[in-house]
C-alpha cells in the first residue's frame, strides 16, 4: 500500500482549537474501564501521543490501520481510540519493517494519540461482553471468569446467562446470524443440542470451554475456535459457536462511541466523534457454490 505524504502543517491548520485536554477523555474511559480489569499481559492505554494535547474530535475504532488513520485525517481527529492495543510486545526500535511500528511512526507524523482499551473494556460492567449478552437477550448474567482484581461482583472476562426458553443450537444459530448479520457461522456439535444456559466471550476465547462447562453452560459463543479445542469441546458435549473475533467485538465502536457522547454532552464539552466506517472484518470466505458478478475478478487483473 502507497503511503501519502503528510504535511503536518496542513493537517494542524484545518483543526479549530480543542477545548478539552486529552487526559480528561482517557480518565472517563477509565472511570468506565478501569485498567486494574486488565489482563496481565495486555498493553492498554497510551500507545502513541501525549496526553497532555488537547481534543475537539476523536475517532473510534477496533483496529489501528492505515486506513483507519486516514479517516482520522479525514475528519480532523486529534484522537484515536481502539479495542487492541497497537504493540503487545516491547519494541526495540521504531523502523517501517513491523506493523506496528509503522503505524506508529505515521500516527506520530499526523499528530494523533492513540489509546486502547482492551481487556478492561471486556470484562468491565456494561462493556463489551455484557453487550455481546444483550444481543444474544440473555438473563442473570455473571461473569464467566470473575476478576481478581474489583471489588465489583459483576466484573470479569466473559458472562453466562440464560435463554429465556431452552432451543436447539440451530435455533441459537440463527438467532446470532440475525442479530449480529453474520453470514457464515462455524461451529462444534450438534444442530438437535438442545440448549438454554449460554456462555459467551468477546474475542479469542475457545480454549475457556472447559470454565464455560464448569459453570453449566450448554454452549460457548466467542471467536477464533482451533480443531482440537472443537474435538475436545464435543467429547464433554458441550457446544461452541465461532461468531469470529470481529463479529465479536465490533460493537466496541457504537458502544464507546456513544458512552462518550453521552460523556460529552453531560459535561458540555463541544466534541466531535465519530465511528469509523473504513473497517471490515479480514478474514472471508470462500463459497464454491455462490457465483461473482460479471468481470468481478478483472479489478484484480495486473495490467
Amino acid at each position: 500500500m502507497k503511503t501519502k505524504k503528510i504535511k503536518n502543517s496542513s493537517i494542524k491548520s484545518k483543526r479549530e482549537k480543542a477545548s478539552i485536554k486529552i487526559q480528561e477523555v482517557y480518565d472517563f474511559l477509565c472511570q468506565f474501564a478501569p485498567p486494574q480489569l486488565a489482563e496481565s499481559w495486555d498493553n492498554i492505554g497510551l500507545q502513541v501521543g501525549n496526553l497532555d494535547d488537547e481534543v475537539n474530535t476523536i475517532l473510534v475504532s477496533l483496529d489501528v490501520t492505515e486506513e483507519v488513520l486516514w479517516e482520522a485525517v479525514d475528519h480532523e481527529a486529534q484522537v484515536i481510540i481502539t479495542h487492541h492495543p497497537l504493540f503487545f510486545k516491547p519494541i526495540q526500535c521504531l523502523d517501517d519493517s513491523q506493523v506496528s511500528t509503522r503505524l506508529a511512526r505515521l500516527a506520530s507524523n499526523m499528530d494523533i494519540t492513540i489509546l486502547s482499551f482492551h481487556t478492561n473494556l471486556d470484562a468491565t460492567q456494561n462493556g463489551l461482553n455484557d453487550l455481546l449478552a444483550e444481543q444474544l437477550k440473555l438473563k442473570n448474567c455473571t461473569p464467566l471468569l470473575a476478576s481478581q482484581n474489583s471489588q465489583k461482583s459483576k466484573t470479569g472476562l466473559g458472562r453466562v446467562g440464560q435463554l429465556s426458553k431452552k432451543v436447539t443450537l440451530q435455533n441459537l444459530l440463527e438467532n446470532i446470524s440475525s442479530q449480529l448479520k453474520i453470514k457464515n457461522i462455524r461451529f462444534a456439535g450438534s444442530l438437535f443440542h438442545e440448549v438454554k444456559k449460554v456462555a459467551v466471550m468477546t474475542g479469542s476465547g475457545a480454549g475457556f470451554f472447559n470454565e464455560a462447562l464448569t459453570a453449566g453452560a450448554d454452549v460457548l459463543v466467542t471467536g477464533d475456535l482451533k480443531y482440537h479445542q472443537a474435538l475436545d469441546a464435543i467429547s464433554q458435549s458441550i457446544s461452541i459457536i465461532d461468531i469470529g473475533h470481529f463479529a465479536g467485538e465490533i460493537g466496541m465502536v457504537s458502544l464507546v462511541t456513544e458512552k462518550l457522547k453521552a460523556w460529552a454532552k453531560k459535561q458540555n464539552h463541544a466534541l466531535q466523534i465519530f465511528g469509523t466506517q473504513v473497517q471490515s472484518d479480514p478474514i472471508q470466505y470462500w463459497n464454491s457454490q455462490a457465483s461473482l458478478p460479471e468481470n468481478f475478478l478483472e479489478k484484480f487483473k495486473v495490467a
